[in-house]
């Protein structure tokens, strides 16, 4: 049986010499408590041989947190002895022998500072997907109603945000009347396979997202207000919103339903009687005094 660590020690303040087991399966606390339980009982047979360590194990995801949990008994450092622990025990997967351990730094990490540079750093495209989603802040789930409390994970503002990116640039260039009506109903379809988080926000919101998609499809030349403040409103994952947009944006697009060009449309010159009826007779010094000055007349 090995040494048991005394109770006064200083292990959680100072650096020292240590083995690491690490368990990367993502687990609960009861699953954890098991492994840390077995780990212990496994240490307490080995023999009281060379040179002791202790022995911390490393969870990479208990429930979502990285934790180190220091164990009560000391463990020789040979290799042959961690290998057998490695495979008698399920749910570590690794060990590692450090010189230096510090609970305090690997618990606690200090935020990287950003480097001061000329030019910004070049990084792969994956790698630059992940830094930008994960510029949105996650959602409070207690600031949402129960069904939408799903949607508050990075998975699904990635498709948020992805969704977003690609109706911002609505109606897409080079794409005629057909070419959108075709490319809608195709997302339409498509749409529980390619965005399953969105698919069930869509079936709280009574199909709401869909029917945008089918509506701009249809009707693709929409004012620019409506239409890029719901689109930003979904890039940005603003869910609890997007069924009072989407009904203002389809509530817009009935009104110009019939008519693609009714926002574009140049005002015709008034004739010269109505010019007359509206012109006015003050010299320009007056007439742009009065025009800046009105408000306070009323």
């Amino acid at each position: 049986m090995t040494s048991k660590i005394p109770e006064d020690h200083r292990l959680y303040d100072k650096s020292h010499r240590a083995i690491v087991l690490t368990a990367e399966a993502r687990m609960t606390v009861p699953d954890g408590a098991k492994v840390t339980g077995a780990v212990t009982d496994y240490l307490k047979s080995a023999l009281d041989a060379g040179e002791l360590l202790p022995v911390w194990v490393r969870f990479t995801d208990l429930q979502d947190r990285e934790i180190f949990d220091l164990q009560p008994f000391f463990a020789p450092a040979d290799r042959d002895f961690l290998n057998g622990l490695i495979l008698a025990i399920e749910g570590v997967d690794k060990h590692m022998t450090v010189s230096s351990f510090s609970y305090k730094a690997r618990q606690f990490p200090k935020k990287d500072r950003k480097r001061a540079t000329g030019k910004p750093l070049r990084r792969n495209d994956g790698e630059g997907a992940a830094a930008k989603a994960s510029d949105i802040a996650i959602p409070d789930p207690n600031c949402l109603p129960l069904s939408l409390r799903f949607f508050a994970c990075e998975e699904a503002l990635a498709e948020a945000k992805k969704l977003g990116e690609i109706y911002d640039r609505w109606p897409f260039f080079g794409f005629c009347r057909d070419d959108l009506k075709t490319c809608s109903e195709k997302l339409v379809a498509e749409f529980a396979e390619r965005y399953p988080y969105l698919a069930e926000v869509d079936k709280v919101l009574d199909g709401r997202l869909t029917e945008v998609i089918m509506e701009l499809g249809k009707h693709p030349y929409q004012k620019p207000f409506e239409l890029r403040r719901f689109w930003k409103s979904v890039r940005h994952g603003g869910v609890k919103s997007w069924k009072q947009l989407a009904n203002e944006l389809l509530c817009e697009i009935a009104q110009g339903a019939g008519n693609p060009f009714r926002h574009y449309e140049e005002t015709e010159a008034p004739t010269t009687a109505a010019a007359y009826l509206a012109h006015d007779d003050r010299p320009r010094r007056d007439r742009a005094f009065m025009t800046r000055y009105s408000r306070f007349s009323k």
